[in-house]
């Protein structure tokens, strides 16, 4: 799993393709910047609400790792107090 922002659809493409990943084989989980799901091999959109982005979070993750995908990408949450959380444990994840 990889945290990632970024600006347009183009940029995700780009930053996915530098991982020798191609889009079509990764599962996308977004709040805000939400790219075309033709594009992908899944787009999930999640609450942009801490308590229930985290809730849908375990379940998305699950769901992607059944489609076997090449890279699971879940966009970068917000750098505030009520994120602080969800934020750590995103990173320690994507660390492994």
């Amino acid at each position: 799993m990889n945290l990632m922002r970024w600006a347009d659809m183009e940029d995700l493409e780009q930053m996915i393709r530098r991982k020798d990943v191609v889009p079509e084989r990764t599962c996308v989980l977004c709040h805000d910047q939400l790219p075309d799901p033709s594009r992908f091999l899944r787009v999930s959109v999640i609450p942009h609400d801490p308590e229930a982005f985290a809730r849908a979070l375990f379940a998305e993750l699950f769901v992607c790792d059944r489609l076997n995908p090449d890279l699971i990408v879940v966009e970068t949450v917000p750098s505030t107090h009520t994120w602080d959380g969800i934020r750590n444990r995103l990173e320690r994840a994507a660390m492994d």
